[in-house]
């Protein structure tokens, strides 16, 4: 720029009465910076936004211990699940076995012994046998326990996704201004991102470390 085109876009961007160009304004100019973000710019003394970033960081990594509880649970819902519908199974294949036996039975042998399988169908047929009623309500009620630790565990995730998605925009915001004590913001990021390898991908995760 000529210094009268350099004294126009200063005058373009607030400062009036330019009769000298001051190095700071040649810098706004060159690298095109915001004079209100630049005037505003913490000198080094930003202990209040490391502090802030700091319980960010802290409220994430809480909230991904809740998921990683949650989620344990969950698995734990799922094996009681998987054992419940295997005991159903097999007392279901009892009941049906059962079944046809004493349909068989009943078309065998004398009329005494026909009669007595079909009074014992009959009642076989009336209602569930203990065994397998019990495993029809250990089924229903693991089910549903099953389902809540589900929708909990996804609930927690989303929070902890949530969470690391706050504190990392935060620490991008405030690493990118002047003056910013770099030192703890990088090592609060370096834990953030630590913490992230727990985390799925499909929540924002960078690693592949399981959850639980």
């Amino acid at each position: 720029m000529t210094v009268a085109e350099l004294r126009d876009y200063i005058r373009s961007i607030g400062v009036d009465k330019v009769k000298y160009v001051p190095l700071v304004h040649y810098l706004i100019a060159r690298y095109k910076a915001d004079l209100h973000k630049l005037v505003n710019a913490s000198q080094g003394d930003n202990q209040a936004e490391v502090e802030k970033a700091q319980r960010l960081l802290e409220a994430a990594q809480e909230a991904l211990q809740i998921a990683q509880k949650r989620a344990k649970e969950a698995a734990t819902a799922e094996a009681e699940l998987k054992a419940a519908l295997a005991e159903l199974r097999k007392e279901e294949e009892e009941y049906n076995r059962r079944t046809e036996e004493l349909k068989r039975k009943s078309n065998e042998g004398g009329v005494v012994a026909q009669n007595k399988a079909k009074a014992e169908l009959s009642q076989h047929m009336e209602k569930d046998p203990l065994p397998l009623n019990r495993a029809k309500l250990n089924t229903e009620a693991a089910t549903k326990k099953a389902e809540k630790a589900r929708v909990a565990a996804e609930a927690a995730l989303e929070d902890a996704s949530k969470k690391f998605a706050e504190a990392e925009a935060y620490l991008k915001e405030v690493s990118s201004r002047s003056g910013s004590a770099k030192g703890a913001l990088w090592w609060i990021d370096r834990e953030l991102q630590e913490s992230k390898k727990y985390m799925p991908q499909r929540k924002g995760g960078v690693g592949n470390k399981p959850i639980v």
